[in-house]
This record gives structure tokens, sequence and C-alpha cells, in this order.
């Protein structure tokens, strides 16, 4: 088997998986954490939303916190709160939550990773568009690697390792700003990451930009922006912050590039904004990176008491 097609299972198995069929309406896949991998179908009458959600029947006929149209969505560390949490309005949705919780009032359910999606037909589970649907795994497999072969280490490993290091870069590609961000990168490695740029890694040629970048930054471990001068990175930066990504913004002389992005830390606890020095990144660097590390092990924190399978197992 290649080794890029492992790469989902490495990272949620072992699990006990759990596919649903509804004849109604809708499909859904089921993870959650076992000491061995196992694999079952089910099929159900219900609507699969209400098969794979398992809160009081009242709940059911309330009003769903997410209403899902088209398109995928991934929900990562939700906690979905009062109301029966999603529908899949049309066919043509599809949605993901990872490590999130379900609840209301008494009822909790904490869900290590459920996927629904609304066509249930057999044409729609065909292997191509399969390979389709997880197009952005195949990107993230692309990278791990890639990456792994660079450092000599097998691919479980560099996955294991992978995100205590991968800082995700972000800039302008124009001569002056790819220059600046060959410094910041540079400066990077001097302190024990491995710096990711958006044009090292082949585009998937049904993916645009936006998508690529969404699928980096949620490998990365945080993500560092140099704002000295406008370009594309002003909606990357608007990623950042709806997706709650750990940043680090840079600037010059305190000026961001546009007012449009200036003071995003005041609304948000995960973002900084810094001065640094263009010619020698490091000091301001080295700082906003201890600053990184203190959020990541507060979230650590945080997400542990919150997510019962985090817990240490007695």
């Amino acid at each position: 088997m290649d080794e890029r097609s492992q790469l989902w299972h490495l990272c949620l198995l072992p699990a006990k998986i759990v596919g649903t069929v509804s004849t109604q309406f809708g499909v859904a896949f089921e993870y959650d954490p076992a000491a061995s991998t196992t694999i079952s179908v089910q099929r159900t009458s219900q609507r699969v939303e209400d098969a794979v959600v398992t809160c009081p029947k009242k709940l059911h006929h309330s009003n769903p916190l997410l209403r899902v149209e088209r398109g995928r969505s991934i929900i990562v560390g939700i906690n979905f709160e009062g109301s029966f949490p999603f529908r899949l309005l049309t066919e043509h949705a599809h949605v993901a939550f990872h490590q999130c919780l379900f609840t209301a009032a008494d009822w909790v359910q904490s869900v290590y990773y459920i996927e629904a999606f609304g066509n249930r037909s057999a044409a729609n589970w065909t292997q191509e568009l399969a390979v389709s649907r997880a197009k952005d795994l195949v990107l993230q497999a692309t990278v791990d690697l890639a990456k792994a072969k660079e450092k000599s280490l097998s691919l479980d490993t560099y996955i294991a390792q992978r995100k205590k290091f991968t800082v995700l870069l972000l800039g302008s590609y124009s001569s002056e700003g790819r220059a600046r961000l060959e410094r910041i990168a540079q400066a990077l490695r001097q302190l024990g990451y491995d710096p990711l740029l958006v044009d090292e890694v082949e585009d998937h040629p049904s993916m645009d930009l936006a998508q690529k970048v969404t699928v980096l930054g949620s490998m990365s471990r945080f993500v560092v922006v140099d704002d000295s001068s406008i370009s594309g990175h002003v909606v990357e930066l608007m990623l950042c912050k709806n997706n709650n990504w750990i940043t680090v913004v840079l600037r010059r002389d305190s000026n961001p590039s546009t007012f449009m992005v200036a003071s995003l830390s005041a609304t948000s606890s995960v973002i900084r904004e810094c001065n640094f020095d263009v010619e020698n990144p490091i000091g301001a660097l080295s700082d906003a990176a201890k600053w990184a590390e203190e959020r990541v092990a507060s979230l650590e924190r945080s997400y542990k008491g919150t997510y019962p399978w985090r817990q240490p197992q007695k």
C-alpha cells in the first residue's frame, strides 16, 4: 500500500469504526479510540443525523445549531450546546466533527470523529469520488511524505513529531517579500522549528489556494505572518483568525499592511502582533515563539479537561 494512503488512518487509528447507512437520508462514519481497530456497518430507517446523535428524543425536533447545505465543513474542538447539533439540508451537504462536544442540559456526547454525508447513492461512493473528497488529506500526505524523507525519518515517527515543530510561514512573495520570508525562515530554524512556505507544497489540481492554506495551517504548531507589505496574506490572516490558529503577526514599525488587519489581537487570545527587525528577526521571533508555546500549553490543559478521551486512562 502506498504510504500516503495510510496517513489518515495513522491519525485516527486504532479505533472502533462504525458506518451508518440511512434508508431515509445520508451516510455517516464514526471513529472512537480503541485498543484495536474494528469496522462494522449498520442500517437505520432514521435520518443519519438522528442515528449518530444520541440526544434525548425531544432535542431531535429542536432547531439545529448548524445547518449544512453543501460542500465540506470541518469542525474541530467546538462545543455545540443547547440544541440539536447539526442538520444536513441537501444531498450535497458534507460535514466532519473532530474532538467536539454535543451537550444540552444533562446530556453530553463526546465526539472523537464523525463524518456525515447527505448523499447515500451508490454512485457517490466510487473509489474516484472518495479520493476527490479526501484531496485535503492527500495534500497533507504529500507534505508529510516529502518531509519524512527529507529528515530520514519513518513516516509514523515524522507524523508523531510534526505538530511539535512545523510552523506555517505566510507573507508576500514579491522579491522583497520573499527575501524577508527567507530571513524569518532561517531564524525559525535557529529556534528549532521547521518552517513551511505555501509555495514549497505542490498544488492539488482540485484544491484552491484557500483550501491549501487551511490544510497546511491545521497541521502546523503555529503560524507566522509577515505583514510588512500588502499581499494575498491579508486573506490568509482571516483564515488564521477564523480557524483560531495560534498566530504571530510580524510588522515593521507597528504599521499594518492595511487597516483591514489592524488590531487582530484585540479580539483574539491566540493572535499576537509584534514589531520585528526585518534584517535580523531572531530577537522578535524568539519572544514570539515563547508566547506561542505558552498558548499551546494553555490550550492543551484546557482541552485535556474538556475531552474525556484526552484524560489519562485508569
